[in-house]
């Protein structure tokens, strides 16, 4: 677990969890001033659901990066997503829906 991404996120979101995916599981160091938390939580036909969410570093400041923000139904597609977004930095990262 990044320790840095995880005082950013808290930073960021004021200690408040995704409601949806509320359980963090991890928090990522992207580089290029990217952080990533990895959290899961049950959808209502009680199948998990993976919340991999960004914030970047913007100056002295960090920004919620909703445009990559993205929602899987399986761990290993959202740690895919998360591996992607490590390469690219976030700069080429698309969105897979």
């Amino acid at each position: 677990m990044n320790e840095r991404a995880k005082i950013i996120f808290n930073q960021v979101y004021k200690g408040q969890t995704n409601f949806i995916t509320p359980e963090i599981l991890d928090y990522f160091d992207l580089g290029n001033g990217l952080y990533a938390e990895l959290s899961q939580g049950e959808a209502e036909n009680h199948s998990m659901l993976y919340s991999v969410m960004v914030v970047q570093a913007n100056g002295k400041e960090y920004i919620k990066r909703d445009d990559l923000h993205q929602l899987f139904k399986n761990h290993k597609e959202a740690v895919k997503y998360i591996v992607q977004l490590q390469k690219g930095s976030g700069e080429n990262a698309e969105r897979s829906d």
